[in-house]
């Protein structure tokens, strides 16, 4: 074999460990050339191509752009199996001798994700790949599409959590499982003719949908996807003019066009809106159904928070919260969160200003949670406070 110095140093001439696919999962031969095959680092789903392959022309690395997520790295050490561009190297002619060899690295890819031994080894993510570069080859040969479960998340603080997690999994296409079709809820009221579509809200029905899950790619014509539909129930009186409070209703899986042939029984909190608000709760256009309305405004009300990025996210929360308080005192009247802070109780004395001295938790008989809270500040003023949470 050649050796190589420069100045007295040996020269390394293996290929940098940055240029071979961090996975490496298929060793094959290309030509008589060993061929190395696998997957980038990167778990998004991307298809986007870039740098991520190279070709070992004799002890030159050349870089071809194929893929960002399938890799590989030919060492070329016998014949032309590809053509350099003349005179220095720097890139490998686009002909149809390296459109032969990319298709030999597709080849491998698909029969490596279609072999049934392979499965436990398989990602996502090299399956989506293969779905973006061969839709008809991969519903051929893949018996697994990608998607994405629909989980709600058990609390929300912003209109961020409405949306759900961007894990993604394989799964069997005779997998039981509910397959839900867009990120938007059918509002059907007893009254009208036709639904009202709202784009947050579907994540407060997922607790009541068997495995929800949003197809990523896959073969649509083995897959039925549902579109979820909230019928409320009747309306009820509300603190707000600007939304809407409703008995807890029914929900059915239907169509875009067509509403479900069979209903169920909506049995937690449910929600609907368009549009989010950065400062005050009144100007998000809520319909809510099996929720009491001081129980709403302090929880889930804060869906509909959107902070403003250019703005103080503090002065928007504080007056988010300020809002939602406001509802929940005319409500129920003189009240405090049930963890208070001092300086909430402090607004209710006449003066704010003056320490809180005393409080004094108040309990209903046989109840093992207090329901409002006696409160004396140092100027001698007492106060009852109800509690809400």
């Amino acid at each position: 074999m050649l050796a190589i110095t420069c100045d007295g140093a040996d020269v390394r001439t293996d290929i940098p460990r940055e240029c071979t696919p961090r996975s490496a999962v298929i060793e094959t031969t290309y030509e008589g050339n060993r061929l190395t095959i696998g997957f980038g680092k990167w778990e998004q789903l991307s298809v986007s191509p870039t740098s991520s392959s190279y070709i070992d022309w004799y002890g030159q690395l050349i870089p071809d752009p194929f893929h960002s997520l399938v890799r590989y790295c030919l060492a070329v050490t016998d014949g032309r199996p590809v053509h350099p561009q003349a005179p220095v190297r720097s890139a490998v002619i686009r002909d149809a001798a390296l459109d032969r060899l990319h298709e030999f690295v597709w080849d491998a890819v698909f029969a490596y994700l279609s072999d049934p031994a392979q499965r436990a080894t398989i990602r996502p993510s090299w399956v989506n790949a293969a779905y973006a570069y061969d839709m008809p080859r991969a519903c051929r040969l893949f018996p697994f599409y990608v998607g994405s479960p629909c989980e709600a998340r058990a609390s929300v603080s912003t209109i961020e959590d409405l949306h759900w997690s961007s894990k993604y999994r394989l799964y069997d296409y005779t997998e039981p499982v509910t397959l839900v079709e867009g990120s938007s809820l059918k509002v059907w009221r007893d009254s009208a003719t036709e639904p009202d579509e709202y784009d947050y809200g579907l994540t407060s029905l997922l607790p009541l949908l068997d495995r929800p899950v949003a197809v990523v790619r896959g073969d649509l014509h083995r897959l039925q996807s549902a579109v979820v539909w909230w019928r409320p129930g009747v309306a009820l009186a509300s603190p707000c003019t600007a939304h809407e409070f409703r008995e807890a209703g029914e929900w059915g899986l239907g169509t875009v066009t067509q509403p479900p042939a069979e209903w169920h029984a909506v049995t937690c909190p449910v929600f609907a809106f368009d549009s989010g608000a950065e400062w005050d709760v009144e100007y998000v256009d809520f319909v809510i159904g099996g929720a009491a309305p001081s129980t709403f405004y302090g929880g889930l009300a804060w869906a509909g928070f959107t902070p403003d990025e250019d703005e103080s996210y503090d002065a928007q929360y504080e007056s988010y919260r300020a809002s939602c308080d406001a509802l929940i005192r005319q409500i129920i009247g003189d009240c405090v969160p049930a963890q208070f802070t001092l300086a909430q109780i402090q607004a209710w004395m006449r003066d704010g200003q003056a320490p809180i001295m005393n409080v004094t938790y108040c309990y209903r008989d046989g109840a093992s949670t207090p329901w409002a809270i006696d409160v004396v500040n140092g100027t001698g003023e007492s106060k009852r406070l109800s509690l809400y949470r």
